[in-house]
């Protein structure tokens, strides 16, 4: 039997104005990147050290954006981060354990908007610091994504809630 391993990732995005009234949703197909993909594999059958739980977090990215595999905190030519929001550090993905080959976070991420911006997308980070772009031994990014609809505009005073699952299955 030959099986082939899928591992992918969707953000589910809800977008509120100070009323709590909804704007917009999108859902986000990610592409993991090369080094979270090559992470898999050392932390499974290289005996690299995991990441834990509390040290994923979820960002966003500023329009405009080129994502690409071999995007790296260090070197991620045709994107920036967007640092328009309260929260610091990024939040963390609150995820649990996984089930059913499925992992997610129970609770919403919050970001609480605090400028005119136009998101381009999201990325899922091990490093904790707004805006950092070091790229140490356990410094990498996950996974990045685009909004499937072009970009989102945002203003001061809006929340994006973000529900982020990884699913791992045969291909």
């Amino acid at each position: 039997m030959i099986q082939e391993l899928l591992a992918k990732g969707k953000f589910k995005i809800v977008c509120r104005d100070k009323k709590g009234k909804i704007k917009w949703k999108d859902y986000v197909d990610n592409a993991i990147v090369n080094e979270g993909l090559n992470r898999i594999l050392d932390t499974m059958f290289f005996a690299k050290t995991q990441i834990l739980a509390a040290s994923w977090h979820i960002a966003l990215i500023d329009d405009p954006a080129t994502l690409a595999a071999a995007d790296t905190h260090a070197s991620h030519t045709g994107w920036s981060e967007s640092v328009g929001y309260t929260e610091d550090p990024r939040p963390v993905w609150g995820h649990g354990a996984a089930a059913a080959q499925i992992m997610t976070n129970a609770s919403a991420v919050v970001f609480s908007i605090n400028a005119t911006d136009t998101i381009f997308g999201l990325f899922v980070s091990s490093v904790s610091a707004k805006g950092s772009t070091t790229g140490g031994a356990n410094d990498f990014i996950w996974a990045t994504g685009a909004f499937s609809q072009g970009s989102k505009a945002v203003v001061n005073g809006d929340t994006l809630n973000i529900t982020y699952t990884v699913t791992a299955q045969n291909g």
